[in-house]
């Protein structure tokens, strides 16, 4: 803890993500930060896209602590943009939280939000959801228009990289293209309802629990608030394959601009932002998604989400994360895009895997191999 006498006439500021999931516990948390040690903190927000894709080097050019996707951080790190954030991770966080923001043997970032992919369904329009790949491409073909993924290019990417951990293709220290997995990724694609092509998943869960033809999604990055009772829609873990649950891990953490002139004041906030405090008493409360695994398992806390924490659980213990390597948020950014065109223009998945082995070798990218179904056992 800082002493309050060293950060005098401090005021911090938060760039967030805009939704309320994110902003919402934040300015909460700022309001009792301020109460407790006289500094205020005023909390900002850029859209979805930007967080998914804006450079952090220019974001932390705006604030002094970023609200930030893992994936981002080596490169950011590498650039200069952000500040070690601690050496530890607090002890409150989940531990596949806490690991997600370690890189270079140095903590970049404190957990503030938990996610990862999982399933959703709509309750008066499906009696069970599916549990595994067969199982959903089974509902897929029976129904059409039933089955839906966000089409989202960062969301496409993420998704391939869920039905290939499935399969055992993605590991912490690697990731597999197989043409598989991408037949699974395109033909769900293409099946989506028309009227869903451009949706964000905020809003295809909307659409979820709306109902109509729409009845399940096999993957989507859950949002706890979307579930609150009364609600059509309920929450399962990610569809099962060889490999079991298939699954990316998402969600964001606080870290510090190199740019602040008050590196102690926004430590201390990143800090109490991930406390157990914090992350148990304020963030559900207030509509966001906590790190602390103590916040996952207390049943009021599902409860009041409509059964998300218990009926995400075990895909949140399986995620794998996406790969620490500076040019990953390059390769994310084209391979989305080439997914997004290849949805559209009825490449095969052969094509679109040789497409992409092309980014990742460009990028210098070493995690990237290309299998032909005949090699993927």
């Amino acid at each position: 803890r800082v002493p309050v006498g060293q950060l005098v006439n401090t005021r911090l500021s938060v760039l967030a993500w805009d939704d309320p999931r994110a902003t919402a516990p934040l300015r909460a948390a700022a309001r009792r930060f301020e109460a407790l040690e006289g500094i205020p903190v005023d909390v900002g927000a850029r859209s979805l896209a930007e967080f998914n894709d804006e450079p952090i080097e220019r974001a932390a050019e705006r604030a002094d602590l970023l609200l930030l996707d893992y994936p981002m951080i080596p490169r950011a790190a590498e650039r200069g943009a952000l500040l070690p954030i601690a050496d530890t991770a607090p002890a409150s966080a989940s531990p596949v939280a806490a690991a997600s923001f370690t890189w270079a043997d140095r903590t970049w970032a404190l957990p503030m939000d938990l996610a990862c992919q999982v399933a959703a369904w709509n309750v008066d329009a499906l009696e069970a959801p599916p549990t595994d790949w067969d199982s959903v491409r089974e509902l897929a073909d029976a129904r059409p228009g039933s089955v839906a993924i966000a089409l989202f290019h960062s969301d496409l990417v993420c998704a391939l990289l869920s039905i290939s951990a499935a399969s055992g293709w993605v590991g912490p220290d690697r990731l597999e293209l197989h043409v598989e997995a991408l037949e699974t990724l395109l033909s769900l694609a293409r099946a989506v309802d028309p009227a869903l092509i451009d949706v964000a998943p905020p809003a295809l869960l909307t659409a979820l629990a709306v109902g109509g033809r729409l009845a399940y999604a096999p993957l989507v990055f859950g949002y706890a608030r979307a579930g609150r009772p009364p609600s059509r829609l309920r929450w399962a873990d990610a569809p099962e394959g060889p490999a079991g649950i298939g699954s990316v891990l998402g969600g964001a953490g606080l870290a510090v601009s190199a740019r602040t002139e008050s590196a102690a004041g926004a430590r201390a906030f990143a800090a109490f932002c991930a406390s157990a405090a914090v992350q148990e008493h304020i963030v559900p409360q207030e509509g966001g998604q906590p790190s602390a695994a103590g916040a996952w398992d207390d049943p009021a806390v599902d409860a009041a989400a409509g059964g998300f924490y218990s009926g995400t659980r075990r895909s949140i213990a399986a995620a794998v994360r996406r790969p620490s390597h500076p040019s990953w948020p390059d390769f994310s950014l084209r391979a989305g895009h080439l997914l997004r065109d290849a949805v559209a223009d009825g490449r095969s998945a052969a094509a679109a895997c040789d497409a992409l082995a092309r980014i990742a070798r460009d990028l210098d990218l070493p995690l990237i191999h290309r299998y032909e179904r005949t090699t993927a056992s």
